[in-house]
């Protein structure tokens, strides 16, 4: 976490992001399990052409530009590709280049055969993205989780208080994963020195100390807490510390680079257009044989993000074969009655 106000820079952004880009991610699925998927992104001519798009999208899709008729001043870019297979998309999220090569969120289109109705399925799990290992529940109990995923959304007062202190709550469990994290930085460092004069030194007895200023430390540098410690023991050989490379605190700052980039990531609605009738899902809006959720910054967070919708195809040709065999089988048992 870079800044103490990360949380409600976050909000903040959400809501001047939300009102320049809207980003729409929707899979047409036909009968056979083959599918289409089309990237539709509304706002300001500067901003719908930007790439930063919730998946990788390449000169193998098709693009189109154009204004939005319902509104004069926002123009609509769209980029439109066919997948004969789940597999194909699958195998370009997982060659995307970016920073979200790392999420997993592998997409999976099944079909299953009954003979008269044939059932599809789509199902797409974002595996939770935190970075950290720390376990969140001692500073973050379920309802702030609904709070801080988007689940719930503040509509009064009330409201408001109530997910302010969710986030209150997500600032806290970040201030704790700091600690934590700078002590076993610290810890690793000096079983790298292996120096038998440092082995009374326990970071974790600064524990209230680094916790005060763990924040500052993640504006600034964490290096700081090397020269904190030096401070706090009187020891200045623990400046040998910063000598070691790569740096004791390369992991954190990845983590932190990779959680920072998680929060200020796109927010944007997936759709599921499915064939026949719906006859399963977890999303909560459904219109006729479309339903959707919103993915938010913090959506798949802590916790997985599950998608699943099934719907019903009726096999016409089973009907007539069926028929037919029924057709037959009258003929021939009037055959052998008046035979």
């Amino acid at each position: 976490m870079k800044t103490r106000n990360l949380i409600y820079m976050l909000l903040m952004m959400g809501f001047i992001l939300s009102s320049c880009r809207e980003i729409n991610v929707k899979t047409i699925i036909n009968n056979d399990g083959s599918f289409t998927r089309i990237i539709t992104v509304k706002g300001d001519s500067a901003d719908v052409i930007k790439r930063n798009l919730p998946y990788p999208v390449d000169s193998s899709w098709v693009r189109e530009f154009y204004s939005d008729t319902s509104d004069s001043t926002k123009y609509i870019c769209s980029y439109t590709k066919s997948y004969k297979s789940d597999d194909l998309l699958n195998a370009e999220i997982h060659n995307d280049t970016s920073w979200k090569s790392q999420i997993q969120r592998d997409v999976e289109i099944s079909k299953r055969f009954m003979f008269f109705y044939s059932f599809i399925t789509y199902h797409q799990v974002y595996k939770a993205a935190n970075p950290f290992s720390e376990d969140y529940h001692g500073n973050i109990n379920e309802e702030d989780l609904l709070w801080i995923s988007g689940v719930k959304a503040a509509l009064n007062k009330k409201d408001s208080i109530r997910s302010d202190s969710a986030y209150v709550s997500l600032d806290n469990y970040y201030k704790h994963v700091l600690v934590v994290e700078i002590i076993d930085a610290l810890k690793k460092g000096l079983r790298q020195l292996n120096d038998p004069n440092l082995n009374n030194i326990d970071p974790a007895m600064y524990k209230d100390s680094i916790a005060a200023n763990a924040i500052s430390w993640s504006n600034e540098k964490y290096e700081n807490s090397i020269d904190a410690l030096i401070t706090w023991t009187g020891n200045s050989e623990l400046a040998r510390l910063h000598n070691i490379e790569p740096s004791i605190f390369e992991e954190l700052e990845i983590k932190d680079d990779y959680a920072d980039k998680v929060f200020f990531g796109n927010e944007y609605t997936l759709e599921v257009e499915m064939p026949g009738l719906i006859t399963e899902t977890n999303s909560t809006v459904m219109h006729g044989n479309t339903v959707s959720w919103e993915m938010g910054t913090m959506s798949f967070f802590f916790e997985d993000y599950e998608m699943h919708v099934e719907s019903r195809v009726m096999n016409y040709w089973a009907f007539v074969l069926s028929g037919l065999v029924a057709l037959l089988l009258l003929i021939a048992l009037i055959v052998k009655i008046f035979k």
